[in-house]
């Protein structure tokens, strides 16, 4: 009897591949379809479907991932449609959004808050803070003086 291997498996006749039609004996052929190996029916593979480019979703699917490339959101090319959504809406936000509350947000890299904070501390690996010299007077080396 002809059937038609559902499973790649090693039969009688060696290795059987998915899908290839053969022919055995009834008796080994009930056995087979009691484990699922084999039909005697003829099983033709289904082919994949294919998406047409250039659908609804995959448009503003590429939209929002152009905009999250302008907002530089990372990984922005595997998110999904509402994760994507999120993120631009966050990125969005402005930053004085008149809430009053502090997301606890990482600080804006744009922002140079170096202006106008002095502090008295000398920086790491610098040299300590020189004492303020009345007007009139320089700094130097005292060797400088003495010549």
């Amino acid at each position: 009897m002809k059937v038609t291997a559902l499973k790649t498996f090693v039969g009688k006749a060696g290795l059987i591949k998915a899908g290839t039609r053969f022919e055995t004996d009834d008796l080994h052929v009930k056995q087979l379809e009691r484990n699922g190996l084999v039909s005697r029916h003829e099983v033709k593979p289904m082919e994949p479907e294919i998406k047409a480019p250039g659908g609804d979703d995959e448009a503003l699917l590429a939209e929002l991932r152009a905009r999250a490339a302008e907002l530089e959101i990372p990984n922005a090319n595997r998110m999904k449609e509402a994760t994507l959504r999120e993120r631009i809406a966050e990125a969005e936000k402005p930053a004085g959004d008149g809430d009053g509350a502090d997301d606890g947000g990482e600080p804006d890299p744009d922002v140079d808050d170096s202006e106008g904070a002095e502090d008295d501390t000398p920086g790491e690996g610098g040299e300590p803070d020189q004492p303020e010299l009345a007007e009139g007077e320089q700094g130097g080396d005292d060797e400088a003086d003495k010549s």
